[in-house]
C-alpha cells in the first residue's frame, strides 16, 4: 500500500496532524508492529477480543427477526462493559508543519490538514457539511472551479472531513513546479469561505447535491448499517432524515 501515492501521502498527513500516535495508526497497521507478531500473540488476542470487546451485531434484509434473534443468543457472550468514546480530541496547533518528500513522479501530490471545531452531531454540524461542499466536496465547489478548472493548477482536487476528529483534508494532484500558486490558491478560497464569499445559489446547490447523496445512501445495505451503528454508537447526537433536511 506504500507504493499507492495517495494513500502513502494520507498517511504521512494523519502522522502530522494526530498528536496521539494510535490516532495516526492505520487500521491495517505498520511493517513495525507487523514483524512483532506472532501466531501465538495473534491467537491470544482473539480469545481476549472475543472475551472482552464491545460487540455489535447488525442484521438487515427479509429475515425473521425471532429466529435471528435467538440463533445469536446461543453465542456464548458475556454481558461486557461499553467504554468507547469514539470523539477524538486533541488541542488545536497554530504552527504549521510543512513536508516535502521528493519522488520521481509524473504526478506530485499535495495534501494539507486542518482543525475543526465541529464534529459529528454538533449544533453546525449541518453547516459545517454545506461549507465543505462549496470549498471542495462537490463539482460546483470553489477548489474544483478555481483551482482545477480555472487555473489548471491540479489534476485532481477535493476536501473531505472526519466527523468524529475534527480533521478536514484538501487533496490535490498537481504539478510540483506549481506547488507555490496551487498552495496560495487554495489558501484563497478558504479565505474567500471564511469572508463569506459565496452566493444564495452556492448554498442551495450544495444542499441538493447533499439530499441526493443522503437519498443514494439509502440504497446501499452498508451506508444503512452505518447509520444504525451511529445510532447505537452515539443516541444523543444521531441525527435522523428530519434533522437532516
Amino acid at each position: 500500500m506504500n507504493d499507492d501515492r495517495s494513500y502513502f501521502a494520507s498517511r504521512k498527513l494523519a502522522d502530522l496532524f494526530f498528536t496521539n500516535s494510535e490516532q495516526a495508526l492505520p487500521s491495517i497497521a505498520t511493517l513495525d508492529l507487523l514483524k512483532e507478531e506472532t501466531a501465538t500473540s495473534v491467537y491470544a488476542y482473539y480469545k481476549e477480543m472475543l472475551a472482552t470487546n464491545i460487540i455489535d451485531i447488525f442484521v438487515m434484509g427479509d429475515v425473521d427477526e425471532e429466529k435471528v434473534v435467538k440463533a445469536f443468543e446461543a453465542f456464548p457472550f458475556e454481558r461486557r462493559t461499553d467504554n468507547a468514546d469514539v470523539i477524538y480530541h486533541q488541542p488545536i496547533s497554530t504552527r504549521p508543519v510543512e513536508v516535502i518528500e521528493h519522488k520521481d513522479v509524473a504526478q506530485s501530490l499535495l495534501q494539507l490538514g486542518f482543525h475543526l471545531p465541529v464534529i459529528y452531531g454538533d449544533q453546525n454540524y449541518l453547516s459545517l457539511q454545506v461549507m465543505n461542499g462549496i470549498l471542495g466536496g462537490f463539482s460546483h465547489s470553489k477548489l474544483f472551479a478555481n483551482v482545477r478548472e480555472k487555473e489548471s493548477l491540479a489534476y485532481s482536487i477535493s476536501s473531505t472531513f472526519d466527523s468524529f476528529t475534527g480533521f478536514l483534508k484538501i487533496a490535490a494532484g498537481i504539478d510540483a513546479k506549481h506547488f507555490p500558486e496551487a498552495k496560495k490558491l487554495i489558501f484563497e478560497q478558504l479565505e474567500s469561505i471564511k469572508k463569506g464569499q459565496f452566493s444564495v445559489q452556492d448554498i442551495e446547490q450544495t444542499k441538493t447535491m447533499l439530499r441526493n447523496t443522503y437519498f443514494i445512501g439509502q440504497d446501499s445495505i452498508a451506508n444503512n448499517i452505518e447509520l444504525e451503528f451511529v445510532k447505537a454508537l452515539l443516541p444523543e447526537r444521531f441525527m435522523d432524515t428530519e434533522t437532516f433536511f
